[in-house]
């Protein structure tokens, strides 16, 4: 029986899935935190994915500790609470910059800009000060 956790209209969790092909719980131990920063955060995620009016797929959301250090994640990476990195389905530039464009007017707290996709997190609710970056090599 498949059973699919709804998280918003746009975005679920197949907790039938493989660890590793579910990209908001970690793909190292297949857990989540869901709380209220989860909560918020994917809220404000998929108001992002109808406002840009195309397909957005999360790359990676929560991560342990574990998966954290093996990927050379920051020591105070917001993915070891809830974070999100978004790609459009079909990429290019022009959408990556809407994506960037839309999160900085809905005040999400971290953006970090990279060539394939936009991190984003709502750090503030952590009492963490905002925070933008840009690690694109063009």
């Amino acid at each position: 029986m498949n059973r699919i956790l709804k998280i918003t209209d746009h975005f679920s969790i197949d907790v039938n899935r493989a660890p590793e092909d579910d990209l908001i719980a970690c793909s190292h131990c297949g857990l989540i935190k869901i709380d209220d920063l989860f909560w918020a955060h994917m809220e404000k995620v998929e108001t992002l994915r109808i406002r840009c009016g195309f397909g957005i797929r999360m790359t990676c959301g929560y991560r342990c500790k574990e998966h954290n250090d093996a990927v050379g994640g920051a020591t105070n990476s917001l993915h070891l609470h809830f974070a999100t990195d978004l790609q459009p389905w079909k990429s290019n530039d022009n959408h990556l910059n809407l994506m960037c464009e839309m999160a900085a007017s809905m005040d999400f707290d971290g953006i970090g800009k990279y060539d394939s996709f936009v991190h984003l997190d709502s750090r503030g609710l952590l009492d963490r000060p905002q925070a933008r970056w840009d690690y694109r090599s063009r």
